[in-house]
């Protein structure tokens, strides 16, 4: 069995580690308020087209849990990264 030397993590490369962690879970973030907006554009097409409003904010609803599921799991990721 081979052992190879630990690498010993520098306070620097940690720090970037976690600035480049950070602004990966903002894009995330700023990518569902994004998904978000467009779902809404996209409830007022449907209306527009006829569909019945109570219609379309059920599917609205339905396709907002996902959003909602990943926002969530996103912050209790970042509950975990603080403790």
């Amino acid at each position: 069995m081979s052992t190879q030397p630990s690498k010993k993590l520098s306070i620097p490369s940690i720090r970037k580690f976690l600035s480049i962690k950070n602004k990966a879970r903002k894009m995330i973030a700023l990518l569902l308020v994004l998904q978000t907006l467009l779902l809404g554009v996209q409830a007022k097409n449907l209306i527009q087209q006829g569909d019945s409003a109570i219609e379309v904010m059920i599917w609205l609803i339905n396709q907002c849990f996902p959003v909602l599921q990943r926002a969530k799991s996103l912050e209790d990721e970042e509950g975990k990264a603080d403790k």
